[in-house]
């Protein structure tokens, strides 16, 4: 028979976690998760970002006050933000990141077809690394000349690391439509430029750096706490909020929903935690 106290500390949470969780100055609370939900290789990601994309908090002339306590894109432009999917162990977060904003940007102006493709991504932006990240301006670089197609033409098969050859139609044999961008920006300016694309355009994709303990994140408004670093992560940026004071950014990334809240983060805003104000980037549907 198994003992009380061996079920007890199967249950247990690991240290981190309760270090998270019991400290009442802390915004956010954390839990372990299964490896099959994160994981250390899951979340692994070589993303580049230009080496002027300074972490710095906002210089630009812009106020925070000229934008409204709270926004949505989701409210603002309804069906703009797509399903959450999984990357799974590989590190494509780049790809669903830059395709979930430009699939929410096409419907800002009345032209949505849908989640667009992260496999088209993987697999036919040359110059990136597949599974092993990619350097973002190449990203938009790609989406500028080479487009990307829907989930529905070249669904994602890469969730256990391996890239197929570029394809020449779609799953169905039919031949690919993609959609490109007109212009990209690398947006600098921190917070209040950050917001400003949001608000005329839509979402924006969003790095930062990853600690260990983001990875047991499960509600609530994220900041640093402990741990070493992981990797940069590339996430799509929707809107910001304040609860009980504390200023936030509402954030959708790619481990599936039974990660974070469904999905989602919050993550602390006006402070650049983890350089979050200074790695964004936006595509644009006019020169």
């Amino acid at each position: 028979m198994i003992s009380v106290c061996l079920i007890a500390s199967f249950f247990a949470a690991s240290p981190l976690v309760e270090r998270i969780n019991n400290n009442p100055a802390n915004t956010w609370k954390a839990r372990d998760y299964p490896a099959n939900i994160i994981s250390i290789a899951k979340a692994k990601e070589n993303i580049k970002f230009p080496e002027t994309q300074t972490a710095k908090k906002s210089f630009a002339p812009l106020s925070t006050g000229d934008f409204p306590e709270t926004f949505n894109c989701g409210e603002r432009w309804p069906g703009s933000i797509g399903p959450v999917r999984d990357v799974g162990t590989c590190g494509g977060s780049w790809a669903f990141a830059t395709a979930n904003v430009v699939a929410a940007r096409l419907y800002t102006i009345n032209k949505g077809v849908g989640p667009l493709s992260p496999q088209d991504l993987v697999s036919c932006c040359d110059d990136a690394y597949g599974c092993q990240g990619a350097d973002i301006e190449v990203v938009w670089h790609h989406l500028h000349y080479g487009g990307v197609t829907t989930e529905e033409c070249i669904p994602w098969v890469s969730g256990y690391g391996r890239v197929p050859l570029c394809p020449a139609h779609c799953k169905d044999g039919s031949n690919i439509t993609r959609q490109w961008v007109k212009s990209y920006t690398m947006i600098e300016g921190g917070e209040p430029a950050m917001m400003k694309q949001m608000m005329e355009e839509g979402p924006i994709v969003g790095g930062f750096m990853m600690f260990a303990d983001f990875l047991q994140y499960t509600s609530g408004i994220y900041h640093y706490v402990e741990g070493g670093f992981i990797a940069a992560n590339t996430v799509m940026i929707f809107g910001w909020g304040v609860e009980n004071g504390v200023k936030y950014w509402n954030c959708m990334n790619n481990w599936g929903p039974y990660w974070g809240e469904n999905g989602f983060f919050r993550i602390q805003r006006g402070i650049n935690t983890c350089s979050i104000e200074g790695l964004s980037s936006a595509g644009h549907f006019y020169f």
